[in-house]
């Protein structure tokens, strides 16, 4: 009767100049309809910058609901089978991609890692050039079903924005628990474009709190710029005290890859996470490019709180132009025990003089020829 319903349909969709509904999209069509691509879309010799990421995308959730669908197959797998379950179903995924996909390289093709972490299950998948998350958890009381059932739930950036010539890495760290055991992991993604050498760095912390509506939540999320030298430079993630570097472009920079970088420390002890603290490569180049950052936005506050005093800071705010940014020259010299000046630019040139005041640099004079 079905089967005789659905041909009805159709027939009436041609007579009426309709196309019918196409059937719901599966793991493997999709491989297969991706499969001419290049395998690596930043392939200079054959690009391909077509944005297909729409097809990736739907690619990770059905891979997604293949898990969920075998851990909650009779009997519902428990935390301590899960991983044995979720394995099984991503094996038999990154099968249908071998063979769908059997022109790429094997580490082009649906890859994937198994991170426990109880009572849920943090899973790492890769497709070509991305690289994406998923955190499968199992609560103790569901009010909906008489059941519980394992959860795909989605975390606010597991998915980043897959734009056209652009990649994705990403590791995962499990994370130190606080006193009330709550499972937590660390996000690290890193981007680039296919064009050029700089690349984006993210790190996103979570924590899955059942009393919290059972989802994820945020607990440190930075977005900034990789040092090309060495993109984990200080990196930490082990214990309760953790150390996540990062650098952002400014006035001060001099080529491709940002010049000032921190290092950001977080206390992890407790259930509330602390920022304890934030390390600089160059302190004293920092109240520079703050101060002509907040300039160029007209924040006076801002840049006050970076100034030795208020004079100063109406100076900058009022001299300042709105397109300084990746000035080519600069020079910093020594000119005091604790005082340096900084001479950025060719024409016109910013005079700037930062002095050590306890642990902080402060521009303390300005002007502009």
């Amino acid at each position: 009767m079905r089967f005789l319903l659905a041909l009805l349909a159709a027939a009436g969709a041609a007579a009426q100049g309709q196309r019918p509904p196409e059937p719901l999209p599966t793991f493997e069509s999709l491989l297969k309809k991706i499969a001419s691509a290049p395998a690596d879309p930043c392939d200079w010799q054959n690009p391909d910058l077509s944005g297909r990421s729409d097809l990736e995308f739907r690619i990770f959730n059905e891979a997604d609901k293949a898990v969920v669908a075998k851990l909650n197959e009779s009997p519902i797998a428990s935390p301590s089978a899960a991983p044995s379950r979720a394995t099984a179903a991503l094996r038999q995924l990154q099968g249908v991609s071998a063979e769908a996909n059997k022109g790429w390289p094997e580490d082009r093709r649906f890859q994937f890692k198994v991170i426990e972490l109880p009572p849920g299950l943090l899973v790492k998948m890769t497709f070509r050039n991305w690289a994406t998350f998923s955190y499968f958890a199992h609560p103790e009381v569901d009010e909906n079903t008489p059941v519980s059932l394992w959860h795909d739930l989605a975390a606010a950036d597991s998915r980043r924005s897959m734009a056209a010539g652009l990649s994705a890495g990403l590791d995962l760290f499990p994370l130190h628990r606080g006193p009330s055991n709550r499972p937590r992991f660390l996000a690290v993604f890193y981007t680039s474009w296919c064009n050029g050498p700089s690349g984006g760095i993210s790190y996103s912390a979570y924590e899955w709190n059942l009393q919290d509506a059972g989802m994820l939540s945020w607990l440190i999320r930075i977005e900034g710029e990789m040092n090309l030298a060495d993109p984990n430079r200080g990196l930490r993630t082990e214990g309760a005290l953790i150390r996540l570097p990062y650098c952002w472009r400014s006035a001060v920079d001099t080529w491709d890859s940002p010049s000032l970088c921190a290092t950001n420390s977080y206390d992890l002890s407790g259930d509330r996470v602390r920022l304890v603290g934030n390390d600089y490569n160059l302190p004293d180049l920092l109240p520079v490019a703050r101060a002509i950052q907040y300039a160029q936005a007209g924040d006076y506050p801002a840049v006050l709180a970076y100034c030795g005093s208020a004079e100063v800071a109406r100076q900058i705010v009022q001299s300042i132009p709105p397109n300084v940014s990746g000035i080519p020259f600069f020079t910093v010299k020594q000119i005091g025990a604790s005082r340096k000046s900084v001479d950025l630019g060719s024409g016109p040139e910013f005079h700037f003089e930062v002095e050590k005041r306890g642990d902080r640099w402060l521009v303390v004079s300005f002007r502009m020829d």
